[in-house]
């Protein structure tokens, strides 16, 4: 269907069929239906040039590099956030306790005001 669309849109199109594009009366059948379109073919195969693997190898290595920075910070972040939220919860404690203390001691106190 959209094979048969696609030359009278003249719009950029790629035809991914890699067995029908290799062999010859195939590609042909293919390419009469597009007559109007600049013909571009570029077929890799077999094993990639050593500076290609090397490009893509830093280019992969530099995505790891990204992705563990940023896990590292958000680790990182994450401990701060936990080791503030148990600092908090430690005062609240403390307040807590200084409160209940104070509250003891204070009707003892008022006992010995009266007498």
């Amino acid at each position: 269907m959209i094979q048969s669309l696609a030359p009278q849109l003249q719009r950029d199109f790629v035809v991914m069929e890699v067995r029908n594009n290799l062999m010859l009366g195939e590609r042909q059948k293919s390419l009469a239906n597009f007559d109007g379109f600049k013909k571009v073919a570029m077929v890799v195969m077999g094993e990639p040039p050593a500076a290609y693997k090397a490009k893509m190898q830093e280019a992969i290595l530099a995505d790891k590099r990204e992705k563990a920075v940023g896990e590292a910070k958000r680790k990182k972040a994450q401990e701060e956030r936990t080791r503030r939220e148990g600092e908090r919860q430690n005062a609240e404690r403390k307040r807590a306790a200084k409160a209940n203390g104070e509250q003891k001691k204070e009707p003892a106190g008022e006992g010995e005001e009266k007498e």
